[in-house]
């Protein structure tokens, strides 16, 4: 199994739905601030105990990106390397890249230069249909 599919896995498969699996007992019986074991013993990475929600939380939090992802910024400063490259932070953009940023968090791939060229060919392999820009 790839790192790729074992962080969908992990964070996909942690809704209060699941609660009969091993890791989410773990987690459901456990103090929040303590961390979740697994089933063979080990401690579980905080991604694969998090719903998607917190998840996206985190990758904002990690990213500097604010509360909101910056989704309500007017502009949005994409940097090409060291070069700024400020546009418009239209509506369009604003759709697409609520999925743009569920990807990186379900897919791993950092924000720097290389990871939005991996998420890009990532996205343009999975079919990005309606969405021309995140």
């Amino acid at each position: 199994m790839s790192a790729t599919s074992a962080t969908t896995t992990s964070v996909t498969t942690t809704s209060a739905a699941t609660a009969s699996t091993p890791l989410a007992s773990a987690r459901a019986s456990s103090d929040p601030h303590t961390p979740a074991v697994g089933p063979t013993g080990a401690e579980v990475p905080p991604s694969a105990t998090e719903t998607l929600r917190e998840a996206r939380a985190r990758y904002f939090r990690e990213n500097h990106f604010g509360e909101d992802g910056g989704y309500d910024d007017a502009w949005v400063d994409f940097k090409l390397g060291p070069i700024p490259m400020p546009f418009p932070n239209t509506p369009g953009r604003v759709r697409a890249v609520r999925y743009h940023d569920l990807h990186h968090v379900l897919t791993g791939y950092a924000t720097d230069t290389g990871g939005e060229l991996e998420i890009s060919a990532w996205e343009v392999g999975a079919g990005c249909g309606r969405f021309a820009t995140a």
